[in-house]
């Protein structure tokens, strides 16, 4: 549907989304396996875009490091 709505053609392509999903396969997803074990986060894209990005952020400030980049001093 997206392909229709935002007027991007090619994203309905059969051959365009395997493109894509190999080169998840191929490319992301090792990364993701590497990074496993508690230092990935899921967060859910598919709900509206101010959700996402409330995740996004409350999972940023819930991190160690951001903590300590807040006590700093400049």
């Amino acid at each position: 549907k997206r392909a229709l709505k935002e007027n991007r053609i090619a994203d309905a392509s059969d051959e365009v989304i395997a493109q894509r999903i190999s080169t998840y396969d191929e490319e992301t997803k090792p990364i993701l396996d590497y990074y496993s074990g508690g230092l990935v986060t899921e967060i859910d894209a598919t709900r509206p875009p101010v959700k996402v990005a409330h995740d996004i952020l409350g999972t940023i400030i819930s991190l160690p490091v951001y903590a300590e980049m807040k006590e700093r001093k400049v």
